[in-house]
């Protein structure tokens, strides 16, 4: 709808757009931190045998922590859609969720939303105008396939 409004309806939508990724943000990011306690509760070392119940939930915490991550990062570059394209801010707003999906990637590189965060990181470079560094992260994602 934004595309298509004009003048201060856009800005309004634009305004209001933005405060919603903000909110998600903020939402993927308590997700990400209540998932990070519940799994300091679990045991590091568990038997298979006996803690099957236990295991089960590690591995659900798990994934939810990784899909908070990740999607705490894409709220981040989806909001740069709310600002000018040459805006300053969109700029910071770019380089802080290629810093999220950086993070994901060092940390957890070896799991499927450490590699998407890789991706997407390569994308926002795009975004940026840092077209040899994006492409670098999609060749070292491809043959590291």
């Amino acid at each position: 709808k934004a595309e298509q409004a004009d003048g201060s309806d856009r800005q309004a939508m634009l305004a209001e757009a933005k405060g919603l990724f903000d909110q998600a943000h903020k939402i993927f990011t308590e997700s990400r931190d209540g998932a990070k306690a519940e799994l300091a509760k679990i045991p590091k070392s568990l038997d298979p045998g006996k803690d099957g119940d236990l295991l089960e939930r590690r591995e659900e915490l798990r994934k939810e922590f990784l899909q908070a991550m990740l999607l705490a990062a894409a709220v981040t570059e989806e909001k740069a859609d709310t600002v000018g394209e040459k805006s300053p801010e969109r700029k910071k707003i770019l380089e802080s969720a290629s810093a999220q999906y950086n993070e994901l990637f060092t940390k957890y590189g070896k799991y499927l939303a450490g590699l998407y965060a890789r991706m997407h990181s390569g994308r926002v470079q795009m975004k940026l105008g840092e077209f040899d560094k994006a492409l670098n992260y999609f060749k070292e994602e491809l043959l590291n396939q």
